[in-house]
């Protein structure tokens, strides 16, 4: 199966009847059935540019089980921008190193070869998304540090999970969980707009909700529709599919949906940007199940990524994500 159709098979407006070989999947949402819903999404998706170049590039290296790290320098090395960015990160006070890193090759020694190809990708996404301002209770700034402070909690998770250590995307799902909050905005806003006055108004309403009702996807399929276009990893598009979905299939990896769920709210409940619940957020029991955590880890978790919020910070000027 392929990425999009499970994220196609798990909508919540969806019914899918079973005829013979084939399967017909309809949704009512403003007239419109699924289908017409996912091509209208895709195509606006189309409007946007391509990918630079040398993320297409970095994203074939992924899938190349011979890379190493002098074939990643050189391709990131010929877009000097690029490069400018990732060592302009690599400096910041997020890492903390003690001598100015001046060379992509020295970056990718002391950062390793994983995390350097999540920052070229993630900073080739979001300079790639257009700059919506959004209306007036919606912070960019907020929901990409939001974002990175979620990042930042899967990396910091994998010390505690033994099950996620050998998982290669978890910095840069975290990253890229609510982009398709941009995309809603730039072509969606009249109902974007409404998804965000339904979740001011009605106690109990979550913004994924409000976004399904409204427009007929949640923010986490449509940022999957717009990374599957690109060609991202699938361990990158499924969890971000369904992060927020109670169910997860077996094909979407609920060990690394459950990271970036209770990354999420690690997140929230550590204030650091803007998240999606007005609530103080709870955690699934199945979620720590799923990980092998315990209450004990969660709070060091937490306290780290409060500790953190200074280099949170400094990271997200770095990558001038705003």
């Amino acid at each position: 199966m392929t990425a999009f159709a499970i994220i196609l098979g798990i909508g919540v407006f969806c019914s899918i009847c079973s005829k013979g070989a084939g399967a017909e999947v309809v949704l009512e949402t403003k007239n419109k059935t699924l289908k017409e819903l996912r091509e209208a999404i895709y195509a606006k998706i189309d409007e946007l540019p391509t990918i630079p170049a040398v993320v297409a590039k970095v994203l074939a290296l992924i899938e190349d089980e011979k890379t190493d790290a002098q074939a990643l320098t050189r391709v990131i090395s010929h877009d000097p921008s690029l490069t400018a960015k990732v060592l302009k990160v690599a400096n910041s006070a997020y890492y903390g190193f003690p001598q100015t890193i001046s060379g992509l090759d020295r970056a990718v020694a002391l950062l390793g070869m994983n995390m350097v190809q999540s920052l070229a990708l993630s900073i080739g996404v979001l300079g790639n998304l257009p700059k919506s301002k959004g209306p007036l209770n919606f912070s960019s700034q907020g929901l990409w540090l939001h974002s990175l402070a979620v990042a930042t909690a899967m990396d910091e998770l994998k010390k505690y999970c033994a099950k996620a250590r050998g998982s290669d995307y978890l910095f840069v799902v975290g990253l890229l969980h609510d982009v398709g909050k941009i995309v809603l905005l730039h072509f969606f806003l009249e109902e974007y707009e409404k998804a965000l006055s339904q979740l001011e108004n009605e106690n109990g309403s979550t913004l994924y909700l409000a976004e399904r009702a409204a427009i007929g996807f949640d923010h986490g399929q449509v940022g999957a529709m717009l990374l599957d276009r690109w060609k991202f990893p699938r361990e990158v598009i499924m969890p971000i599919a369904v992060h927020h979905h109670s169910k997860v299939p077996e094909s979407a990896n609920p060990r690394d949906t459950a990271m970036l769920k209770v990354a999420d709210q690690i997140a929230n409940l550590a204030g650091i940007g803007h998240g999606d619940e007005k609530a103080p957020p709870k955690i699934a029991e199945s979620d720590f199940q799923i990980l092998c955590l315990d209450k004990d880890d969660l709070a060091k978790v937490q306290a780290s990524i409060i500790d953190s919020k200074e280099s949170i910070e400094s990271f997200f000027s770095s990558m001038s994500l705003a």
